[in-house]
C-alpha cells in the first residue's frame, strides 16, 4: 500500500492508458482509424458501400473535419484560412469557432498526416480528461484512490466519450473544466488565464461559456474573484484572435434571429431523464440501432458510473456536508434544472440573455457531469475514512427498483436487455460489501467502475477503415474535372451538404452553425414564398436541391433564377430506391442538357446558367430587403445585364450593345483576381456573398464594393481593358491579432519576471 500511495499519480496514469489500449486496440495495430469511416461509406451518397457501421459521427464526417482538411491545406500553404469559397457561395472560415484554427494541440497537423493527427487528438482527450481531474481532486486533499475513482468517472464519462465520437471539439473543449478549477483553486492565476484562452480556443464557445459561468461561482464564493476575473480578462485579451472574428460572424448569422422553439422541443429533457444516470441505455443506442430517445444520444448522454453515483449520493446524504459538496450539489441541480423541461426552465431560455437563447440547452450536462463527479470523489473520501457500509449498501439496494421501475416505463424489450448490466453492477457491489472485507472492497468497487465505463464506451466507439476515408468517387471525379468555378446540385440520393469542401469542389449549399444571414434570407425567399424570412430560416443549414415526388425544374422558377444567378451549372441526379423518377421528369430538356451518366447517376449542365462573374450595364437600387428580393425573382428582370444595389453607386454604368467581358485569372480562398474588357463604364459582378473585410482595387487603386442582388459583390469598372482584385482582409482578424500578440508579449514578461523572483527568494532570505 506505501507503494501504491507514493507511485498512486503514475499508477492511475498507466492505468487510464491501458483502458484506452484497450477500448482503441484495432486503431493501435493500424487495422482501423478514429473516424467513422464505415458510416461515412455506407450511409452517406455518393457512396454506398454494404459495411456494417454506427450512426454515429455525422458531424465529424460532414462539418469537422472537411473544416479541419480546408484549415490545414490553407495553413501548410502558409496563408490563413480566413474565407472559405466551397459551401454556402463563400462563408468565413477562421471566424467559424469550431474550425479551432488557435487550438494549441492543432500543431500536431503540421508534422503527422491529417488523420492521423486527428487520431491522436480524439484519443488522448479521455486521458487529460482524468488526468486534469485527478489533479484538481487532490488539491483539495483528497485520497489518491477518491480523486482516481472520480476523475475516471469524469474522463470516461457519458458526456465525454459521447462527444468524443460524435463531435470532437465539444469535448476538447470540456477536457480544460478540472484543470481550470485546479489553477483556480492554487491562486495560479498567470496559468488560469493562459488556459482559459486554450479553452476558448478548443472550439466550442457553448460548452466554453459554460466553464467560465462555473468558474466565476466558485471564484465567488471561495473569495477568489478579483484574480479570476483578471485572468479572464487576459483570457480574452489571449483569445482575442478568435473570439473577435466570431462575435462578428455570430452577429451577421441567422444564429441569433432564427426560431430555437423547435431545438427547445427536441432537447429539453424530462425530469425523468435522471434515469439514465443509473443505465445510459434504457432508450436504447445508436450504436445497436435501438437508440429511441429524445434528440440524439450525445445530447443527453448523462453517464458516470453506477459506483461513482452510489458515492455522489453518499456525499448528499452526509448530514453535515462541507462547503465544496454543497456548491457542487447545487452545481449539479441548477445544471440539470437548466436543460429540464421546466415552464422556468423555458421562460429562462427565452429571456434575451446574450448567447443563451442561440445555445442547445442539453449540453450544460458538462456542468451537471463533473459536478457529480466531483461529489463522488468527496464521497468516496469520506467511505474510505469512516467505513459506512449499511448506508452504502442502503444505496445501491435502492438502484435495483429504481432500474426495474425505469424497465417497466420505457414498455420496450431494448430497455430489459440493457439493464442486465447495471442491475448486475448493483448486485457485485452489495455482494463485495456485505463480504466486509475492506481491501478486496475497495479495489472491487474501483473494478466495477472500470468495467462499466470501458464497456461503455466500447460499445459507443466509433472508428472504421482507412481506406474508406472520403474515397473515391465518379461524382467527384466528374465535378473535379469539370472544375471551372461552377457550382453544382446532386438530387434524388443528394450528396449532404460539405462534402464539396472535403474535395474542393463549389456548392451553394452547407452545413455550419454560422453562415451569413442575407444568403439564408435570400435562399429561403427562392425556395420558398418569396417573402423576407428571418426567424423560420435554419439555424445551420442551406438546401437547394430539395424536389418533390410529383415536381420539376420548372415548378421552381424563383430557384431557377437563384441556381441560375449562383452559376450552378451542373446537376447531378440518382433515383430514390423507393421513389424512382426518371432524370428527365425533373430535368426538362428545354433547360438541361445531358451531359454524363455513371455508376447509376445522370449529369445535366443547366443552359440558363450566368457566369460566376459577368459585366452588368444596367441597375436598379433598392434599399428594402423585400423590395430587392421582389425586383431579383421578377419574371422581366433580366438576370445577365441588371443588378440590384441597396445604395445609390457613386457612378452608374451605360447601357451598350456589348455586355463586355470578364474572365478570373486567380481564384483563391481569400482572393480573386479579374480581367475586364468592355467599351462602356460597366459593373462587375461577382456570385460569392458580399461580406464585411473583403476590399477591392481597381488596377491597383482602392474600389468599393456594392451589395448586389441581396447578398453578392459588384465593383464598378470603367470602359476599357482593367484588372479587378478581391481580397479579404477583415479588420476583426486583424484587430484580434494585435490584442492576442499583444496578450502574449504581457504573459512572457510576467512568466520572465516571476521566474526570476522565484530564482532570487532563497538568496533573498538566506543569512
Amino acid at each position: 500500500m506505501d507503494f501504491l500511495k507514493k507511485y498512486s499519480g503514475i499508477l492511475f496514469i498507466l492505468l487510464t492508458l491501458g483502458c484506452l489500449a484497450v477500448v482503441y486496440r484495432e486503431v493501435l495495430v493500424g487495422q482501423k482509424i478514429v473516424f467513422p469511416t464505415n458510416y461515412l461509406a455506407a450511409f452517406y451518397s455518393p457512396w454506398a458501400v454494404k459495411i456494417p457501421f454506427k450512426a454515429i459521427g455525422g458531424d465529424t464526417i460532414r462539418l469537422l473535419y472537411p473544416f479541419r482538411t480546408f484549415a490545414n491545406s490553407q495553413l501548410l500553404a502558409g496563408k490563413m484560412p480566413l474565407w472559405d469559397p466551397y459551401i454556402f457561395s463563400g462563408l468565413p472560415a477562421l471566424a467559424n469557432y469550431q474550425t479551432a484554427v488557435f487550438y494549441p494541440f492543432n500543431i500536431l497537423y503540421f508534422f503527422l498526416p491529417q488523420i492521423t493527427a486527428w487520431s491522436a487528438l480524439v484519443l488522448v482527450q479521455p486521458l487529460l480528461a482524468t488526468w486534469f481531474a485527478y489533479l484538481y481532486f487532490r488539491s483539495l486533499k483528497l485520497s489518491s484512490l477518491a480523486s482516481f475513482l472520480a476523475s475516471f468517472s469524469f474522463g470516461f464519462s457519458g458526456f465525454i466519450i459521447s462527444w468524443t465520437q460524435a463531435a470532437a471539439v465539444v469535448s476538447q473543449t470540456a477536457i480544460w473544466l478540472p484543470l481550470l478549477l485546479y489553477f483556480l483553486e492554487k491562486r495560479s492565476y498567470r496559468w488560469l488565464a493562459l488556459f482559459l484562452a486554450v479553452c476558448f480556443f478548443a472550439g466550442y464557445f457553448q460548452v466554453t461559456f459554460y466553464i467560465v459561468a462555473l468558474l466565476a461561482v466558485y471564484a465567488l464564493v471561495r473569495s477568489r474573484l478579483t484574480g479570476f476575473l483578471l485572468a479572464l480578462a487576459f483570457s480574452f485579451l489571449i483569445a482575442a484572435v478568435q473570439i473577435i472574428p466570431t462575435a462578428q460572424a455570430l452577429s451577421l448569422s441567422p444564429r441569433l434571429s432564427s426560431e430555437i422553439e423547435k431545438v427547445f422541443a427536441t432537447y429539453l429533457l424530462a425530469p425523468t431523464h435522471l434515469l439514465r444516470l443509473l443505465s445510459p441505455d434504457i432508450n436504447g443506442n445508436p450504436a445497436t440501432w435501438n437508440y429511441a430517445g429524445p434528440g440524439s444520444y450525445e445530447e443527453t448522454a448523462l453517464y458516470l458510473g453506477l459506483v461513482p453515483l452510489a458515492f455522489a449520493l453518499f456525499a448528499i446524504l452526509r448530514r453535515k456536508p462541507t462547503f465544496l459538496p454543497k456548491f457542487f450539489l447545487g452545481a449539479a441541480i441548477i445544471s440539470f434544472a437548466l436543460t429540464s423541461n421546466f415552464f422556468l426552465t423555458r421562460w429562462f431560455l427565452h429571456l434575451p440573455l446574450p448567447f443563451i437563447p442561440t445555445f442547445q440547452p442539453s449540453r450544460i450536462l458538462i456542468l451537471t457531469t463533473f459536478s457529480l463527479s466531483a461529489l463522488a470523489a468527496f464521497g468516496f473520501d469520506r467511505w474510505l475514512k469512516n467505513n459506512d457500509r449499511r448506508r452504502l449498501i442502503k444505496i445501491f439496494l435502492s438502484f435495483i427498483p429504481l432500474l426495474l421501475a425505469a424497465g417497466i416505463f420505457a414498455h420496450s424489450p431494448v430497455s430489459w436487455r440493457n439493464l442486465v448490466l447495471p442491475l448486475a453492477m448493483a448486485a457485485a457491489a452489495v455482494a463485495l460489501l456485505f463480504l466486509n472485507r475492506r481491501r478486496l472492497t475497495i479495489f472491487g468497487l474501483v473494478g466495477i467502475t472500470l468495467l462499466g465505463q470501458v464497456y461503455f464506451f466500447n460499445k459507443y466507439l466509433s472508428i472504421g477503415y482507412p481506406q474508406l476515408l472520403y474515397p473515391a468517387s465518379p461524382v467527384f471525379e466528374f465535378l473535379q474535372n469539370h472544375n471551372d468555378l461552377s457550382r453544382f446540385l446532386t438530387f434524388g440520393e443528394a450528396v449532404k451538404q460539405n462534402l464539396s469542401l472535403q474535395t474542393q469542389t463549389y456548392s451553394p449549399e452547407g452545413f455550419d452553425p454560422i453562415y451569413p444571414l442575407r444568403y439564408g434570407q435570400l435562399a429561403y425567399a427562392a425556395s420558398f414564398n418569396g417573402q423576407l424570412e428571418t426567424q423560420k430560416i435554419s439555424r445551420t443549414e442551406i438546401t437547394l436541391s430539395e424536389m418533390g415526388s410529383t415536381e420539376s425544374a420548372k415548378t421552381k422558377p424563383r430557384l431557377l433564377r437563384l441556381w441560375a444567378l449562383l452559376g450552378v451549372k451542373y446537376f447531378l441526379y440518382y433515383p430514390k430506391p423507393d421513389v424512382p423518377r426518371p432524370a428527365q421528369d425533373i430535368f426538362l430538356p428545354d433547360l438541361f442538357t445531358p451531359v454524363a451518366s455513371f455508376s447509376g447517376w445522370s449529369a445535366f449542365e443547366f443552359k440558363n446558367v450566368l457566369p460566376r462573374v459577368f459585366l452588368a450595364d444596367r441597375v436598379t437600387v433598392a434599399t428594402d430587403p423585400q423590395t430587392q428580393l421582389d425586383t431579383i425573382f421578377a419574371d422581366d428582370f433580366n438576370l445577365r445585364r441588371d443588378l440590384v444595389l441597396e445604395e445609390v453607386p457613386a457612378q452608374l454604368p451605360v447601357a451598350g450593345t456589348d455586355p463586355g467581358q470578364a474572365i478570373i485569372t486567380q481564384y483563391e480562398p481569400a482572393r480573386v483576381t479579374i480581367k475586364t474588357q468592355a467599351d462602356g463604364p460597366r459593373f462587375l459582378f461577382l456570385s460569392d456573398n458580399f461580406y464585411p473585410g473583403w476590399q477591392a482595387t481597381l488596377d491597383g487603386q482602392q474600389t468599393k464594393i456594392y451589395r448586389a442582388d441581396f447578398s453578392f459583390r459588384a465593383v464598378y469598372v470603367p470602359a476599357g481593358d482593367h484588372v479587378v482584385v478581391f481580397n479579404y482582409q477583415p479588420e476583426s482578424f486583424a484587430i484580434g491579432l494585435r490584442l492576442s500578440v499583444l496578450g502574449l508579449l504581457v504573459f512572457a514578461t510576467l512568466l520572465f519576471f516571476g521566474g526570476r523572483r522565484k530564482a532570487k527568494s532563497p538568496e533573498l532570505s538566506s543569512p
